[in-house]
């Protein structure tokens, strides 16, 4: 209706590459790795948190007096 018309895309791009892989590798796969990248991002998420604390923290005014001098 408005703007340009549309198109179908080429077939020969719709077509994917065959499965090179098992289901019983890929879910050995994915039970050996997921933990590992689940504990790497939560150490990473807890450090980050860290980090972000103690800046904010390092700013903060407690009656009028800053967190470095209570």
């Amino acid at each position: 209706m408005y703007g340009r018309k549309g198109r179908l895309s080429s077939i020969a791009s719709l077509v994917t590459e065959p499965k090179t892989y098992g289901s019983e590798e890929w879910m050995d796969y994915l039970n050996k790795y997921l933990p590992v990248l689940h504990g790497q991002a939560v150490e990473r998420i807890k450090a980050a948190q860290e980090r972000q604390r103690k800046f904010y923290n390092n700013g903060r005014t407690v009656n009028g007096c800053t967190s470095q001098e209570n």
